[in-house]
């Protein structure tokens, strides 16, 4: 949910969407004509595609909007533009990577220890990266409930 919400800010900022019925279509194929050329790749504007289809079906639902302006957009074929081959981290990879982090300085607002420790987590489990901050937000706000006697 939090990059669909920062992909949509995005496009209101950089297509100049002050209104609801300033979201068109039309700036939209502009926008990722002018990203592409820029070097974003195919599956990056695909995901900034979803996030405002989304945003605009949920829109229509809560009756703001009468249909998605950008309803007919299609998403493009990410099998053709593919910059990384992705896999898994050899064990030898995965050693190195939490040695060199957990000595790391702080970065993307965690220490080098908090990094570690989120690196293992997902690599001993191999559950994502986005499910594992799902769940690590969901902690956050449990604990802050105050426990009742």
């Amino acid at each position: 949910v939090y990059e669909s919400h920062r992909h949509v800010e995005v496009l209101v900022k950089e297509c100049k969407w002050h209104f609801l019925t300033d979201i068109a279509a039309d700036d939209l194929r502009t926008w990722l004509k002018q990203r592409k050329k820029s070097g974003a790749s195919v599956s990056t504007l695909n995901h900034y595609i979803r996030s405002v289809k989304s945003f605009c079906y949920w829109l229509v639902k809560e009756k703001l909007l009468s249909e998605s302006p950008v309803h007919h957009i299609q998403l493009q074929d990410s099998k053709l533009d593919v910059r990384y081959k992705r896999r898994a981290l050899t064990k030898a990879e995965l050693i190195h990577l939490l040695a060199v982090t957990k000595a790391g300085k702080p970065s993307h607002g965690m220490t080098g220890m908090e990094r570690y420790l989120f690196y293992k987590f997902q690599g001993t489990t191999g559950i994502p990266r986005s499910e594992i901050w799902g769940a690590y937000f969901g902690l956050i706000l449990i604990s802050r409930r105050v426990p009742r006697p």
